[in-house]
């Protein structure tokens, strides 16, 4: 009898049973653009580049009076050379407080800069445009689409530059690289595609479409044309455009964690 009780009392151990320890999940801090919904990490890695890029602002690239959505878009900058570019708009060297109403007014005021967009195209340092298509878009109208935005503006780069060192070489290597992007798109792009344009220093373009690469262009000029579509004074995307600045403050901050390379 004591030995049953004995038994009975005895600890159980099941050596199968082991304590599961959870890993925190990671929080991803993202932007979600209002009107697609679709959302935007706000700091990520795009190809052929180096670091971790910051999300700028969102927008919609809309076709008709009638505003029809064809894709929302993103716009990443790499954050130390960014910075570096886009020193003279830095809130917190200009004093800008962090109240709310301060960063609107700061906003307001950057948005009708043209010197802002002007640098934060023509900086040296990698950008990048994410798009993301919220409707079915055949590949033929996304190729002429590129005809007709891209064209006129190589041709006024090509009228700027005319008389200048190599102007024939860069001609020639435009007018083969959109060539080369309009061929890239001969299938519908369906709802939900994401098509990323990467920008690295010297013209590089890296076009991935669903994180596969399609294709790689070298050609400033055609580089240039392209961001210019969002950031230029006649851009497609003007909500897009507007959100940028809102970007800055995390632009800066973000640059200030980041080790010096001097």
């Amino acid at each position: 009898m004591l030995l049953t009780l004995t038994l009975l009392c005895a600890p159980i151990t099941v050596p199968f049973l082991q304590e599961v320890v959870q890993e925190p999940t990671p929080v991803v801090l993202q932007k979600v653009e209002p009107r697609t919904k679709v959302a935007f990490p706000v700091e990520a890695s795009w190809a052929g580049g180096k670091t971790v890029q910051h999300l700028l602002g969102v927008g919609v690239r809309d076709k008709t009076i009638f505003k029809v959505k064809v894709y929302a878009l993103g716009l990443y900058v790499d954050p130390a050379g960014a910075a570096k570019a886009l020193a003279a708009w830095n809130p917190q060297t200009l004093g800008v407080g962090t109240g709310e109403g301060e960063m609107k007014a700061f906003y307001k005021k950057v948005r009708k800069d043209e010197k802002f967009y002007k640098a934060l195209l023509s900086g040296a340092f990698s950008k990048t445009m994410r798009w993301v298509f919220v409707r079915d878009v055949d590949g033929e109208d996304i190729a002429e689409a590129f005809a007709d935005s891209l064209e006129p503006r190589l041709k006024a780069l090509e009228k700027k530059e005319r008389n200048s060192k190599g102007a024939e070489e860069r001609v020639a290597a435009a007018t083969k690289s959109l060539a080369a992007l309009k061929s890239w798109f001969t299938e519908e792009l369906e709802e939900g595609t994401e098509l990323v344009f990467a920008w690295h220093p010297g013209g590089d373009l890296v076009v991935t479409q669903d994180g596969k690469e399609i294709g790689k262009l070298t050609s400033r000029h055609v580089c240039h044309a392209l961001f210019d579509t969002s950031l230029g004074e006649d851009s497609v995307t003007p909500d897009a455009r507007d959100d940028f600045p809102t970007g800055l403050a995390g632009l800066f901050s973000l640059a200030a964690t980041l080790p010096s390379k001097e």
